[in-house]
């Protein structure tokens, strides 16, 4: 979120007071998403433009033994491409009921065979671009994180090395629960 005495807050404000009109755009970025404003929109007298796409056919989904699921793509979605069948990998088939928040911010298990999606909690314990750098660095093709919430919101779990996604706390739990009983 921004500031209201960043420096380029304060010289929006004083052309709007010096009598210009001032348009920055909103940002809608960080934790809180839709709800968060990034400077200079955060200025006196500056007027803020939002925007958010509520397209259906802008939605991205994943299926999970044949019901689809809302995700959040990366970056480089551009091969996170659905109705791919992914060959997923689960990092720490422990993490929910353990409460991890640090799921692949250190150690995560090397990919065994081309082409592997790891699947990650995230959480607190580090950034999701550190998460996603440690699957590269351990041989996978995708990085796909889960909550701990069920609502995804649009977070900074991109991936400079490959492409990610972001799902809910409940879908995450479905693919662990396959994973288990060896169906994914």
């Amino acid at each position: 979120s921004g500031y209201a005495d960043s420096p380029s807050s304060v010289a929006a404000s004083r052309l709007s007071a010096a009598g210009l009109i001032v348009v920055a755009g909103a940002g809608n970025e960080g934790e809180s998403g839709l709800f968060s404003i990034i400077v200079p929109a955060v200025g006196s007298e500056v007027l803020s433009v939002a925007s958010f796409d509520y397209l259906p056919g802008a939605q991205h989904y994943i299926a999970v033994n044949g019901t689809s699921y809302k995700y959040l793509p990366g970056s480089l979605n551009d091969k996170f491409s659905p109705p791919e069948v992914l060959n997923i990998v689960v990092n720490d088939i422990n993490a929910i009921v353990q409460n991890v928040t640090s799921d692949g911010c250190s150690t995560i298990t090397r990919s065994t065979q081309s082409g592997q999606t790891v699947l990650l909690r995230n959480g607190i314990g580090c950034s999701s671009i550190s998460r996603c750098s440690n699957a590269y660095q351990a041989g996978y093709a995708r990085c796909l994180l889960y909550s701990t919430e069920e609502i995804i919101e649009p977070l900074p779990y991109e991936s400079y090395q490959i492409p990610s996604a972001l799902i809910s706390k409940s879908v995450g739990s479905l693919i662990v629960s396959d994973v288990q009983a060896q169906r994914v």
